[in-house]
């Protein structure tokens, strides 16, 4: 794939990017409904109209520019790997939307998106508006990509059951994998005839390509100084991003991650980095799954391999 766009420039530069990925392109061979490409590009403008609006500077950018990444991500695994075999034309389709939609719910604050069961136990106004957001992101999106898709449901009422299907692939990476609602909409997947095992290794695609789209690219210099606050967990969010110099896609069943020093050096830094090392091996918590389509990932590489990264002139 070519390098992400600039997304300062066009809307139509990143909806090229997608389409011309690996996965689009072998979805595009037999998608699994015939409004796919429709779909698709309405959910694309969705999420740059919902970025324009709603997106909140305590966040690093859940928009088009990770959502790019997260599909180059997968689509160059998947090729480097050659589980892109281990997929049918349908299933790259799925994986390719769950992967468009997964963090729509960050750009967005409508409390009417909650499920009714969800609504009493997250009410909006009982917490800050981005602990609110972050928390209830995931279980947002099908309220939020059902209303965004009406339309099209209503001249196709066969859509609602293949997006279900796309909507629980896309909630799948807040869950853990052998928790039971890491699959979910079970009588969608029964529905459409789909392998769930299959269903079961593309969400961990899904959860691990967003695991490590945590390097540095994901915030520029000037908005990590001027938004490097509110909740411990968004301070953590952006400290991760800063200290990660970069995280190389998934190769032969590898993942290399590059650290950048924290200056004045410090013992206690050492708990940071420790830290940082532990999360990026999360990924090798979603093996069993992988495993389905021979995706696992076998090695997780640090630079500096242990310790605290050294700083040259």
């Amino acid at each position: 794939m070519r390098y992400v766009p600039d997304f300062d420039i066009e809307l139509a530069q990143a909806t090229d990017y997608i389409m011309e990925s690996s996965l689009a392109k072998k979805a595009f061979v037999n998608p699994p409904f015939s409004q796919f490409t429709n779909v698709l590009r309405t959910l694309i403008q969705s999420i740059d109209r919902l970025a324009d609006n709603c997106h909140m500077p305590e966040f690093t950018n859940h928009a088009l520019p990770h959502i790019c990444s997260i599909v180059h991500r997968a689509s160059e695994w998947a090729v480097r790997d050659k589980w892109i075999t281990k997929i049918d034309e349908k299933e790259a389709g799925y994986l390719l939307l769950a992967l468009v939609i997964h963090d729509i719910g960050m750009l967005s604050q409508d409390a009417s998106e909650l499920p009714d069961e969800n609504k009493t136990a997250n009410m909006k106004g009982f917490s800050d508006i981005s602990n609110w957001v972050r928390r209830t992101h995931v279980i947002r999106i099908e309220g939020l990509v059902l209303s965004l898709m009406m339309e099209e449901i209503e001249k196709d009422e066969s859509l609602k059951t293949h997006l279900e299907v796309v909507i629980g692939m896309a909630a799948s990476h807040q869950k853990w994998p052998w928790e039971a609602e890491f699959v979910s909409h079970m009588d969608a997947i029964d529905a459409l005839g789909l392998d769930v095992r299959n269903i079961e290794a593309m969400n961990a695609v899904i959860a691990v390509c967003d695991l490590l789209d945590e390097d540095s690219k994901r915030c520029d210099t000037i908005t990590l100084i001027k938004y490097r606050h509110g909740t411990m967990e968004n301070m953590a969010h952006w400290i991760r991003h800063a200290l990660t110099v970069e995280v190389d896609g998934v190769k032969e069943h590898t993942v290399t991650v590059s650290f950048r020093k924290l200056l004045p050096s410090e013992k206690h830094h050492e708990l940071i980095y420790r830290a940082l090392r532990n999360h990026y091996r999360l990924v090798r918590f979603y093996n069993e799954k992988l495993a389905v389509l021979e995706a696992q990932i076998e090695h997780v590489i640090f630079d500096p391999p242990d310790g605290i990264p050294v700083f040259t002139l």
